[in-house]
């Protein structure tokens, strides 16, 4: 049966057989993730919310990559995993739920428990619960013990960081993420009190106003400078020079500028309509009117589509935001580890021949959700496979597990098998590790253009994959 390491071609039925068994897996697991959550008319349409395009750090995503963010910098959780959201009554929220809920001031949100303070001089000082396991706390926890802490830091702050302790650090780190969620949820208000105009009519009240106004401008400018996510588009054609400078803005400081802009413009003001949409999914979302809330996502959402410069944004946030729901990395280290397990009992069971190809099978199953990772990111990004650590994790994996599955088809023993299910395993650990930020950014090459990122370190970066292979097998 063997000539030279070669066995010959097993018989059809069995290959069919053990294509359907080792494929299936793969393809039940990937089908149902795949696959849109629904929601009932009473229900608010979630899909359409996370979807929605957000200038964030540099680039435009979705509203639920926005959130998933925040949350990991926040909670600080292994493996990149996104942390399960609560409230006191124990409900659990989606990342997107979360996240709009604080935009639009729910209750609940100051008491859900999502910043992780894990250093035991920190949680004395913020006078927090030591016996909490996950050491979790909500901002209800925190927020009492604010005025001190920001006291602590100006002192910490006076000296070198060199010489701040571990202590010094994590309350540092507590009081960023503090101000992040404090600066974010404001920036989703209106800065700006609210005057009856008939009050207005003695000069106190008048000056009363214009203080009252020169204040909400200027914490407008604070709010925007500290570059808070903006779900408001500019208006404007959609050129290569506006896409690239195009400034969006959150809802605080946007409608302070169209105030102003009422002032200096008078009749040529031209309101932006994003605007007063954004204000009216706020306003029905927190008084939990399901109905009105869905109305004005999808009005929200059509605007959007007429506005040139988030009209070219909507595929690429669509499809990221079904890329964090799909999860290929989390699929694809689970069913690379039953492969490897498969492989296992078949050498155990001397090199079963079903077995070993059912493996096979279920290892290119398992490819083609690692191909969608690698496709998906191209798509959204416009860039090269590999921008950065976490894609070239990827892409050294992927590599790794087509020469394996090439080396299994020439030597039938089992062995290719197993080192590319654990090598594709371990390499989507890494990048599962690597994702606690933005995993679309791209790193400084040394000659950053695109052909360069799409032939050079593509190659090196192959190359990578085939010495972990040797590695791995040597």
């Amino acid at each position: 049966a063997r000539k030279k390491g070669i066995i010959k071609p097993t018989s059809l039925p069995l290959i069919f057989g053990t294509a359907a068994g080792g494929i299936a897996l793969p393809v039940i697991v990937a089908a149902s993730l795949a696959m849109p959550k629904r929601y009932e008319s009473s229900q608010i349409d979630w899909n359409r919310v996370a979807s929605i395009p957000v200038q964030d750090k540099g680039r435009i995503k979705p509203l639920d990559t926005v959130a998933r963010h925040l949350l990991k910098t926040f909670a600080e959780p292994i493996f990149g995993m996104t942390p399960t959201i609560k409230d006191k009554e124990g409900n659990k929220y989606s990342p997107s739920q979360w996240f709009l809920s604080v935009l639009a001031g729910k209750p609940w949100t100051v008491d859900a428990e999502i910043f992780r303070v894990y250093n035991q001089s920190a949680k004395n000082f913020l006078e927090l619960d030591p016996s909490r396991e996950d050491s979790r706390y909500s901002y209800r926890e925190i927020i009492p013990k604010m005025e001190d802490l920001s006291l602590e830091i100006q002192e910490i702050r006076k000296r070198p960081s060199e010489e701040w302790s571990f202590r010094d650090q994590k309350l540092v780190d507590v009081y960023g993420k503090i101000n992040l969620y404090f600066g974010i949820s404001q920036s989703y208000r209106d800065p700006m009190p609210a005057f009856a105009a008939d009050n207005l009519n003695s000069t106190e009240d008048l000056q009363a106003f214009a203080e009252a106004f020169r204040r909400a401008r200027f914490q407008a400018q604070e709010l925007q400078q500290g570059n808070p996510p903006a779900l408001i588009p500019p208006p404007g054609e959609a050129t290569k020079e506006n896409l690239a400078s195009a400034k969006w803005q959150a809802y605080g400081p946007a409608i302070m500028d169209q105030r102003i802009e009422v002032i200096s413009k008078g009749d040529d003001f031209e309101e932006n309509e994003a605007v007063n949409t954004l204000a009216e999914i706020l306003a029905k979302y927190q008084v939990d009117d399901v109905l009105e809330t869905n109305k004005a996502i999808k009005k929200h959402v059509r605007l959007l589509e007429d506005m040139p410069l988030a009209a070219t944004q909507m595929s690429g946030s669509a499809a990221e935001a079904w890329l964090n729901r799909f999860s290929p990395i989390v699929q694809g280290v689970a069913l690379y580890i039953f492969a490897i397990t498969l492989g296992l009992i078949g050498l155990l069971l001397r090199n079963n021949t079903a077995i070993r190809m059912t493996t096979s099978w279920m290892i290119v199953g398992v490819l083609v959700i690692h191909s969608i990772a690698i496709i998906a990111r191209i798509y959204i990004s416009g860039k090269a496979p590999v921008v950065n650590l976490y894609s070239a994790s990827i892409f050294i994996g992927w590599v790794t597990v087509v020469v394996s599955l090439v080396m299994e088809y020439i030597y039938k023993i089992g062995i290719a098998n197993l080192v590319g299910a654990l090598i594709g395993a371990c390499t989507l650990s890494v990048a599962g590790f690597l994702d606690t930020n933005d995993t679309m950014a791209v790193l400084q090459a040394v000659l950053d253009t695109q052909s360069w990122l799409s032939t050079h370190v593509v190659t090196v970066t192959a190359g990578y994959g085939v010495t972990y292979l040797a590695g791995f097998l040597g």
